[in-house]
Parts: C-alpha cells; structure tokens; sequence
C-alpha cells in the first residue's frame, strides 16, 4: 500500500484507522486523513480556501455599472462559518477571528483593508479580493446610493413634505412645553392631527 502523508504538510505518514467512523470519514484499514492533533497544523492559507467555491454568481448589473472591472468575474462564496451574514474564518495561531473578506484581502495586498473592506459586487460572503475594496462609512455609504440601494428621502428632501426642519423642531418643542394639544398644533401648522402625533413620537422625521 502506497504511504499517505498527513494532510496538515507536516511530512508525517497518516496511520491506519483502527474502525469504520462515518463523521470523520475514518475507513478501518485505510490512512486517516490528519496525524492526531495535526488537523490545526495546516497551513492557514491552505485552511482558508478549502472553504471557498470560487464559482459563485457573476455581479449584478448594477454593481457592475459602478465597477465595471469585475464585469466578467465571479463572485468567489464563503462556505464556512458566518456571522451577521458574513463569512468568519478562525486564526488558530493568533487565537482570534478575523472577516472573511478582510483575509481574502490581506492574502493578495498583504495588509488588511482600512479602515473597511467594502464589498463591489454587494455579495457579504463574497471572497475575491478584486471584489473587496478600501473605504470608510462615507464611501460605503456613496456606493448605496450610486447603485441605487440608499435610504429613501427623508424630511425635506421628500417631495411632498408640507413642513421644514425648524417647523418640525417648533412643533416638538411646543408640545413638550406643555399647554399646547396636538389638535391645537395640527390647525397652527396646517397639517393632519395623527401627522403631529408621528412627529412627536419620531415615527416621521425621525432624522432630526
């Protein structure tokens, strides 16, 4: 029987199995894939990928019209751990975690995105680095809107707005003086009861 080698790198012939166990796909009398306790020496790049299919969905059309250089490249899908939507990857020797994306990143550039790695194709488990990046809360946040995924206008900016900032602001500072009903408001400012009733509790206008 040909030797086989202990899958961690480490050089080691991999032993025989002693029975047939299904969960670690042990088969009696055939090589183990890891010498015992050696699963965590594998290389942590080696690790990482094993846990990437790099055929994953092509970019959206609208994230292509914004980045037009990954037209063409699929998205490359964490198929691990996740968390909050996004892949996890365990760093055995540093004793931490780290984002998937971020890694991926690190990997080809050789630091860490900063102060955020910001995803072109919009896909949270997606892993290629020419997908991923560099740019703050601002930039993520000019990216939403260019791809047509920002919040709706709010307040003003709406065009059916009957009220301004300093009008909304008046109409809370007037009610929480006292003395002063929402009816009472509604007439001074010419705008339905249950509107002010929304603009007092923030369910409208929120933003200020």
């Amino acid at each position: 029987m040909t030797v086989k080698l202990c899958e961690c790198g480490c050089g080691e012939p991999a032993p025989l199995a002693k029975n047939t166990d299904p969960r670690w796909g042990h088969v009696k009398g055939q090589p183990i894939r890891f010498v015992r306790w050696h699963s965590k020496k594998q290389p942590t790049e080696q690790r990482f990928w094993k846990h990437v299919d790099k055929h994953g969905p092509l970019p959206s059309p609208a994230a292509i019209s914004c980045h037009p250089n990954i037209e063409g490249t699929n998205c490359w899908l964490w198929v691990g751990t996740t968390w909050a939507g996004y892949g996890v990857f365990s760093m055995h020797e540093e004793k931490t975690t780290v984002l998937t994306h971020r890694y991926s990143f690190f990997l080809k550039h050789g630091h860490y995105p900063q102060p955020m790695g910001l995803h072109k194709c919009d896909v949270r488990l997606c892993c290629n680095p020419d997908h991923i990046f560099e740019g703050d809360s601002s930039d993520n946040a000019i990216d939403m809107v260019q791809k047509g995924r920002g919040n709706p206008p709010q307040g003003i900016k709406c065009g059916r707005a009957k009220l301004t900032n300093r009008e909304v602001l008046k109409i809370r500072e007037l009610f929480a003086g006292g003395g002063v009903s929402k009816k009472s408001l509604a007439q001074q400012f010419d705008i339905d009861p249950s509107a002010v009733s929304r603009i007092i509790s923030k369910k409208r206008w929120g933003h200020l």
